[in-house]
């Protein structure tokens, strides 16, 4: 993508009007380029923060090993609203350092949002050995995840940099990211837990409530995948048993109500009604299965008359 196309998606994409911008609930700036956005838009994101709460985070400490890329952010208002002191990590003779690996650490203070907390065993044992940019809290910031490193620096605990950790700026709530939303914490095929800790850091940062059973909505969030992966299954079965002249009205007719329980365990879910959410759509995945027995159950009848067709004829 060149800087014209970047460029033209800014024009077309980012919000016209101020109150265009503060109708979002969250900001997230992955590893930005200043030079893109306009002193103007600066200005606009920093004060829906501070005066209109929205909720941000930004990823990559100082966003670039580049200091032509770091020191704009370092010296933008935008970044006066994060809890990085991006000039700090600028400035110090360990940004980058080789040394900035090693053990994945997760807070157990329980003084700090449940963000990721509650997966600590989990996200630890997966994580042997981690590591990005440095990172410098800012006074008042609540840490979520450490690595721990041979480098004699550290927030609260030497040798101990920041991974993820957030503070309140005035009316808003803003995280900081030692890494990229494509480093390996961040992908779901390495960290199964990927999605329910960035949902965290969305939910906290817009003033909402975390759920309690982080578990559970973890298996709530990987039904709602099996459950759509079964029933694309169960439509394969159905179009196999089709071919061979079966009569699958009723079938569908099961599904389309199986459907409206998955919709309204949508609706559950995104109302915050994870309980309810999950006893919904585990009843729909039993019936769901039950479904695809009666949908194999019929392509064997059509099968069999296929073949007694053929053995007569």
């Amino acid at each position: 993508m060149t800087s014209v196309d970047i460029i033209r998606l800014m024009r077309v994409y980012f919000p016209r009007t101020f109150e265009d911008l503060i109708a979002y609930d969250f900001l997230l700036l992955t590893q930005v380029d200043m030079g893109f956005i306009s002193p103007e838009q600066a200005t606009w994101m920093y004060r829906a923060i501070s005066e209109h709460g929205l909720g941000g985070a930004n990823t990559r400490s100082v966003m670039s090993m580049n200091d032509y890329l770091g020191r704009p952010w370092a010296e933008s208002i935008l970044s006066d609203a994060f809890p990085n002191n991006a000039m700090a990590v600028l400035n110090s003779p360990y940004y980058p350092s080789p040394g900035a690996y090693g053990p994945f650490i997760v807070s157990d203070d329980e003084s700090t949002a449940p963000v990721v907390r509650p997966l600590k065993d989990r996200i630890e044992s997966l994580f042997p050995t981690y590591g990005g940019l440095l990172t410098v809290p800012r006074a008042g910031s609540k840490v979520h995840t450490w690595v721990k490193t041979t480098l004699p620096v550290g927030d609260t605990k030497p040798g101990h940099v920041p991974h993820l950790f957030e503070w309140n700026y005035q009316e808003g709530i803003t995280f900081t990211m030692m890494d990229m939303v494509y480093n390996d914490f961040w992908k779901t095929n390495i960290n199964p837990y990927a999605l329910d800790i960035i949902t965290n850091v969305i939910w906290h940062a817009s003033h909402r409530e975390i759920p309690e059973d982080a578990l559970k909505v973890h298996a709530l969030r990987d039904n709602f995948r099996v459950f759509t992966e079964q029933r694309l299954a169960v439509l394969s079965i159905f179009d196999f048993a089709e071919s061979f002249g079966a009569n699958t009205a009723d079938l569908y007719l099961a599904l389309g109500e199986l459907n409206a329980e998955k919709s309204e365990a949508d609706r559950l879910y995104l109302s915050g009604d994870f309980d309810d959410s999950y006893i919904l759509l585990e009843s729909a995945m039993e019936d769901l299965n039950t479904l695809a027995d009666r949908a194999i159950g019929l392509k064997d009848q059509a099968l069999a008359w296929v073949y007694v067709i053929e053995w007569l004829t």
